[in-house]
C-alpha cells in the first residue's frame, strides 16, 4: 500500500505555482519593457520626421502609440435615465411625449431627457450664494450622477460648465452646465448614461500620420506651426443619420492655437 504524504504534495504544488507565477510576472515585465522601448523609438521617429518638415514636436508631448481610441456608437439606456431621475427627484411621475422625449416631474423639480442623452433639469434649490467652491463641488456631483468624472469646472458670467468625459477622455464638443438663480438650479447638457458599442470597419489613424497630415494641411494654407506644444486624445459627439457616434479626436495645440483633428479621417474640424 502506497502512503501519500499529502502535506508534502501540497507544499510541492504551492512551490510549483509560485515558480510559474514568477515566470509569468517576469515575462510580463519583459513585454512591458519591450513595449516601452518600442514606444520610445516610434515617438523619436515621429519627432524626427516632423523636424524635417520644420516643426518641433518634443517627444515628451507625444502620447503612447497604442493609446488609440475606438469609434463608439451610442445606445440609449432608458433604465439608467429613470434611475437618475429617481436619484435626483425622488418619487416622480414619468411622461412619454414621443420622439424619444421623456419628462420626469416631482415636487423637487422637472427633468427632461431627449434623444442623444440631452437633458434639462430644473430644481427648486436654495442658491449657494457666492461660494464658488460649493458650486463647483455640486457640479462635480451632478457629473458623477450623469456617468462621468467631472473635473476642471470652469465658470463664466455665472455659468458653471464642464466637458463630458467618455472612458476618462474629454468629449470636446459636449458639456454639462449649471446656472443658479435665487431659488432655482438649472442643469443642462448631455448625460453619459449610455451603453457603448464599437463601430465596426472603422480604423483610427495613428498620431504620427495625423500630425503629418495636419502639418501639410496648414502649410498649404501658409499657417504651418513651428512647434507642437501639447497633444490630447478625446472624442467628438457627432450624428451619422439618427445614430449618435463618439468619434476619436486629437486636440493638437501650438502655442495656444488648438486644432481638433478627426482621428478617423484626418480632417481638421471646428466646434
Amino acid at each position: 500500500m502506497i502512503i501519500v504524504n499529502w502535506p508534502k504534495v501540497k507544499t510541492l504544488l504551492l512551490v510549483l505555482l509560485l515558480i510559474a507565477n514568477i515566470i509569468l510576472f517576469g515575462n510580463y515585465l519583459v513585454m512591458q519593457q519591450q513595449r516601452s522601448e518600442q514606444e520610445s523609438r516610434i515617438a523619436e521617429d515621429i519627432s524626427a520626421v516632423c523636424a524635417e518638415r520644420g516643426v518641433t514636436v518634443p517627444v515628451s508631448v507625444l502620447p503612447a502609440y497604442y493609446d488609440q481610441l475606438a469609434s463608439l456608437a451610442v445606445v440609449r439606456n432608458p433604465d439608467a435615465e429613470a434611475r437618475f431621475a429617481d436619484k435626483i427627484l425622488g418619487d416622480n411621475t414619468q411622461s412619454d411625449l414621443g420622439g424619444g422625449i421623456f419628462v420626469y416631474t416631482s415636487h423637487r423639480g422637472t427633468l427632461t431627457f431627449r434623444t442623444g442623452g440631452q437633458f434639462e433639469l430644473t430644481l427648486e434649490h436654495s442658491a449657494p450664494g457666492n461660494d464658488s467652491a460649493a458650486i463647483r463641488t455640486l457640479v462635480k456631483l451632478f457629473g458623477s450622477a450623469c456617468g462621468f468624472s467631472a473635473e476642471n469646472v470652469s465658470v463664466s458670467d455665472g455659468v458653471y460648465s464642464v466637458n463630458n468625459r467618455c472612458n476618462d477622455f474629454a468629449v470636446f464638443n459636449s458639456s454639462l452646465t449649471a446656472v443658479f438663480t435665487e431659488d432655482k438650479l438649472t442643469v443642462s447638457g448631455r448625460s453619459m448614461l449610455f451603453q457603448f458599442q464599437n463601430v465596426d470597419n472603422v480604423s483610427v489613424k495613428n498620431i504620427g500620420a495625423l500630425l503629418l497630415g495636419l502639418i501639410d494641411t496648414l502649410a498649404a494654407e501658409d499657417r504651418e506651426p513651428t512647434e507642437i506644444t501639447s497633444i490630447e486624445p478625446g472624442y467628438a459627439a457627432e450624428y451619422s443619420g439618427s445614430q449618435l457616434i463618439f468619434t476619436p479626436i486629437w486636440r493638437i495645440e501650438s502655442f495656444g492655437q488648438a486644432y481638433f483633428v478627426n482621428a478617423v479621417t484626418g480632417a481638421i474640424i471646428e466646434f
